[in-house]
C-alpha cells in the first residue's frame, strides 16, 4: 500500500473499519456502565492507530467506518455511535488528521436506512453532517423499495457504498447492477472471491476463479476513480442491463450483460471515436473483439457470442 501510495498514479484509498464485539467491556461504550459519556475513549484508540500508521508507513486511513454491522454485532446503540463519531472527528482534527467518515455499515439494506436516520437524529444531532457516505452490506432486506429509499438519501456530494456481499441468490452481476442502477451506489465490493475459493478447496493452493467472479472484471477493469455514470436504457429482449460511464479524462465506457447469444445489436448515443471491445462468457474471458469506429450520429454495432458481459471502451 505504501509503495502504491508513493507511486501516486491511482493511489489506494484506505478505510479503517472498527469492529465492536459483544464481549467488550461496557465501559468502552460511551453510554455503557462506567463509560465516558462522550466517546473520548474510542477517539483516543483511533488517534493511536493514526499516529502509529503515520509514523510507521507515512500514510493514514482516508476514511473511518465507525462500526461494522452494529445491528447484529456488539452492544452499541445509536447514541454510542453518535458520540464516538463526534469525539473522533474532533480529536483527529485537533491533531492534524481530517479523514472522511462513513456511516456505520449495517448488514442489511433496511437496517442501513433505519440506522443511518436514527444516528443522525440522536443526541440532538451531535453527529449530523459528519458522515460523508452511506454504507451497507447485502445480507438481507434486499428489495427495490429499500434500494430506492437509499438512493433518495444520496447526492453527488453524499455517495452510497455497498461494501460487502456474498452470493445468496441471483448472480454477482445482478448484485452490482442493483446497487448501481437502483440504489444509485458509487461503490460496490464483493466477498465472494474468498467465498468461492473456500468452497472450492483447491488441493494445490491455487485460487479458483469461478463463475460468480469471472464476469466482474469486465465491469470494473475499465473504470477509474472519478468516473461518472450516465443514464442508459436497453431495448433488446436478451439484454438484461446496460451500464454507461464517462471516465475523468472523457473516455466513454459501456458494459452490457446479455442472457443469450445476440447476432447483432447497436449502442447509440456515443461520441465519435474508435472503441475497443471485449467479452466474457462461460467460454471466453476478457476476449478482445474487433475495434468499432463510431462517427458523429452513428451507432456501434456489436454481437454477443453467448450469455455474458461485453464492454465497449473508447480508445
Amino acid at each position: 500500500l505504501a509503495a502504491a501510495n508513493a507511486a501516486g498514479t491511482d493511489p489506494p484509498r484506505i478505510q479503517l473499519l472498527l469492529q465492536t464485539v459483544s464481549s467488550e467491556p461496557a465501559a468502552f461504550r460511551p453510554t455503557g456502565a462506567g463509560g465516558d459519556g462522550d466517546g473520548s475513549r474510542y477517539a483516543a484508540i483511533v488517534l493511536d492507530i493514526f499516529q502509529w500508521m503515520d509514523a510507521t508507513y507515512g500514510m493514514v486511513p482516508d476514511e473511518i467506518g465507525i462500526a461494522n454491522e452494529p445491528n447484529i454485532i456488539g452492544n452499541w446503540g445509536f447514541t454510542d455511535e453518535a458520540f464516538a463519531m463526534r469525539a473522533t472527528a474532533d480529536l483527529l482534527s485537533a491533531n492534524g488528521y481530517t479523514p472522511r467518515f462513513v456511516s456505520a455499515t449495517n448488514s442489511t439494506e433496511n437496517a442501513a436506512l433505519t440506522h443511518f436516520d436514527a444516528v443522525a437524529a440522536t443526541a440532538n444531532g451531535i453527529a449530523a453532517g459528519i458522515p460523508s457516505a452511506l454504507t451497507w452490506h447485502r445480507y438481507g432486506g434486499q428489495t427495490l423499495a429499500n434500494r430506492q429509499a437509499i438512493a433518495a438519501r444520496l447526492s453527488d456530494s453524499f455517495p452510497g457504498l455497498m461494501t460487502e456481499w456474498i452470493v445468496r441468490s441471483g448472480t454477482v452481476q445482478q448484485s452490482l447492477e442493483q446497487v448501481v442502477l437502483e440504489a444509485n451506489g458509487s461503490g460496490w465490493a464483493q466477498l465472494n472471491i474468498l467465498d468461492y475459493i473456500r468452497s472450492a478447496s483447491p488441493g494445490d493452493g491455487n485460487p479458483v476463479v469461478t463463475a460468480g467472479t469471472r464476469y466482474i472484471p469486465e465491469y470494473l477493469r475499465h473504470l477509474r476513480r472519478g468516473a461518472r455514470r450516465v443514464a442508459s436504457t436497453e431495448a433488446h429482449a436478451s439484454i438484461a442491463a446496460a451500464l454507461a460511464w464517462v471516465r475523468p479524462e472523457g473516455k466513454h465506457v459501456v458494459t452490457v450483460r446479455s442472457t443469450a447469444a445476440i447476432g447483432s445489436f447497436t449502442v447509440g448515443g456515443l461520441p465519435a471515436g474508435t472503441y475497443d471491445v471485449s467479452e466474457t462468457t462461460a467460454f471466453v474471458e476478457r476476449q478482445a473483439g474487433t475495434p468499432v469506429v463510431v462517427t458523429n450520429g452513428s451507432t456501434a454495432t456489436l454481437a454477443a457470442s453467448a450469455a455474458g458481459v461485453l464492454s465497449l471502451v473508447r480508445q
